[in-house]
Parts: C-alpha cells; structure tokens; sequence
C-alpha cells in the first residue's frame, strides 16, 4: 500500500510545530504507524462515537446528513478546555 500521501500530510502537520501520532491499519496488508511507540492524551474522542452514531441514524432513514442540531445546556458536559457534546444529545433524532 502507498502511504506517501499520509507521510506528506504528517510532514507538513509537523513542519508547523506539532507533533503527529498516525496508526492506520487497511482490511488487508500490514499497518502504517508514525510515532506508535509515543502515549498522546485523547482529545476530544467524543465526536468518534458521535459521528458514529449519525451515520447509524441516516442509514436507518432516521436523521438526514443536512439536520441540524442546535446543542441545549443540558446537553454540553464539561471538557478539557471548552465544552464536549453528550452522544445522550443525538441518541434521538
């Protein structure tokens, strides 16, 4: 598998001061890992099970790709730094 295209996109990510963690691992063929000895903190992974959880409700015809949301108090739980949405929030459409 070609992953110059991934490695140019960490150059460039890293070139502007970060610092990038990539494993990728395709259905067949070895894994592309950058960095996959290093520990990194999770930031914001709630928006994987959220957007999961979209695209569970627009396959079964429940939500639409072109919904909106408009986030209420009761759905915002406090992260690090700024406000995490709740999966609760988009649990019903």
């Amino acid at each position: 598998m070609d992953w110059s295209e991934v490695e140019g996109l960490i150059r460039k990510a890293e070139h502007g001061g970060g610092t990038v963690g990539v494993t990728i691992t395709p259905p067949s063929g070895a894994p592309f890992v950058h960095r996959g000895d290093r520990q990194f903190r999770a930031a914001s992974t709630v928006k994987i099970p959220i957007m999961i959880e979209i695209y569970r409700q627009v396959d079964h015809d429940q939500r639409s790709l072109e919904d909106r949301y408009v986030l209420r108090d009761e759905d915002r739980a406090v992260g690090r730094g700024s406000y995490c949405t709740s999966i609760v929030a988009l649990s019903s459409p």
